[in-house]
């Protein structure tokens, strides 16, 4: 008997399932009712955003910190994580570029946090445009 194995990503959450061949189609019904127990433990607030084809990444992270969500201090894998969330995959370092960029042109703040870890958060000039 092969398995398979079928793996789902949700944000920063993943399910893997796997079964042998024969019940594939019993561990496919179970794949909703995990996530949705995933889904009650983890508050995921997302930023009802619009995001438009021709948006660029700086343009999609305004978008974000311009939201209640980016009023918080966040980390560099919390913006890469909300990206993610709208379907939207970057490399990491691509990220840290862009949020610099942003810093270095007044639209976002950043400082160390307790662990060293810079946060980010909207400036100002970005609050009141």
């Amino acid at each position: 008997m092969s398995n398979i194995k079928i793996k789902i990503k949700l944000g920063s959450n993943e399910v893997e399932v796997e079964a042998p061949i024969e019940l594939i189609d019993n561990a496919i019904e179970l794949i909703p009712k995990v996530m949705e127990k995933i889904d009650t433990k983890v508050e995921i607030n997302t930023p009802s955003i619009t995001i438009d084809k021709n948006d660029s990444l700086s343009d999609v992270i305004l978008k974000l910190f311009r939201d209640d969500w980016g009023k918080s201090a966040r980390k560099l894998s919390d913006v890469k994580s909300m990206l993610e969330l709208h379907g939207l995959s970057y490399p990491k370092q691509s990220v840290a570029v862009t949020l610099m960029r942003l810093v270095q042109n007044g639209k976002l703040r950043r400082f160390k946090g307790n662990d060293n870890e810079y946060l980010y958060t909207a400036s100002l000039q970005l609050l009141n445009e």
